[in-house]
């Protein structure tokens, strides 16, 4: 069976429930609420967070899609609302102050989310895959609106023109 896209970012990117490791170099980057990838702090780490952290995955999976808040992402263009029933691996889930994506559920039947979020050991961004009532109740469900764009990866574009509903590019 073919692995999902999802499941290749969590091997890229890590998710330290399981790894107990940082995926991004610790003395690049550090988890801020609100960091844009800027050093804002004047310590020479960019500040980074759980919007960044689904920004990068998208960009990696060959969306065209700027970067946006996760309160921008409740409006935004560049995404269409879900019913939760649709609710699918790789959707987006936003919080009222968070945002991941949906991963599946658990053995026990637990809605599961893998995002970004900081810790307190390192001080780097912590992607994981964690229950999704850690993060409160759920505000929204999106999905990227799927349009073609000279960025994105010839799978991509193939997958589009041939009406596939998630993007699978590799």
């Amino acid at each position: 069976m073919r692995q999902h896209w999802l499941d290749r970012m969590v091997e890229k990117y890590g998710n330290d429930q399981n790894k107990g490791r940082d995926p991004y170099p610790v003395d690049k980057y550090e988890y801020g609420w609100g960091g844009n990838g800027e050093d804002t702090d004047g310590d020479g780490k960019g500040e980074f967070d759980c919007s960044h952290f689904v920004n990068r995955i998208l960009r990696d999976m060959g969306y065209d899609i700027p970067y946006e808040t996760t309160a921008q992402m409740r409006n935004s263009k560049y995404y269409s609302e879900i019913d939760p029933s649709e609710l699918s691996k790789g959707d987006i889930v936003l919080f009222e102050g968070h945002v991941g994506f949906y991963y599946g559920k658990d053995k026990n039947g637990r809605d599961l989310i893998y995002s970004s979020y900081g810790r307190r050991e390192s001080g780097g961004p912590g992607p994981s895959i964690t229950p999704m009532n850690w993060f409160g109740k759920p505000i929204k469900f999106l999905r990227p609106i799927e349009s073609p764009s000279p960025n994105y990866p010839e799978k991509v574009r193939n997958n589009l023109r041939e009406g596939t509903r998630r993007i699978d590019p590799l």
